[in-house]
C-alpha cells in the first residue's frame, strides 16, 4: 500500500481563488479488502483514528465514523471484487466523514467535498 498527493483545481471563488484542494491517493496491497483501504486512506488522509482512543488530550483528533453510516462495508468489497475482474474503468464514489471517496480497482482517492 502506498499513498501519494496529488493536487487538484476546483473553480475559484473568494478566499477559495488562492487555495488549491489536495487529493490524497492511496494505492492497496492485492490482498487488502477496499473496505479496509477505504478506512486506511480517510485515516492517513485526515491524520483521525479508525476506532476511538481513550485519551487525555481533549485536543485529540476525533475518530472516523463507521464505515458502514456511509456504504455497506461486504456491498463495497464484494462490488469491487466482482466489478474488478473485468472492468478496467470500474469506479465507485460515495461521500464517507466529510470527503468524497472514489474506489477504483487497485486505488483508493479522498478529495474533501465542495
Amino acid at each position: 500500500m502506498r499513498a501519494t498527493d496529488a493536487s487538484c483545481q476546483r473553480p475559484p471563488t473568494g478566499e477559495d481563488a488562492e487555495k488549491r484542494e489536495r487529493a490524497f491517493q492511496y494505492e492497496r496491497a492485492a490482498d487488502e479488502p477496499p473496505s479496509r483501504a477505504v478506512l486506511a486512506a480517510v485515516a492517513e488522509a485526515t491524520e483521525r483514528p479508525v476506532v476511538p482512543h481513550h485519551t487525555t488530550d481533549p485536543e485529540g483528533p476525533s475518530a472516523l465514523p463507521p464505515l458502514y453510516e456511509a456504504i455497506d462495508p461486504d456491498a463495497l468489497d464484494a462490488l469491487v471484487s466482482s466489478a474488478g475482474m473485468g472492468d478496467r474503468q470500474f469506479q465507485l464514489t460515495f461521500t464517507y466523514a466529510g470527503y468524497r471517496v472514489t474506489v477504483r480497482r487497485r486505488t483508493v482517492t479522498i478529495r474533501p467535498t465542495p
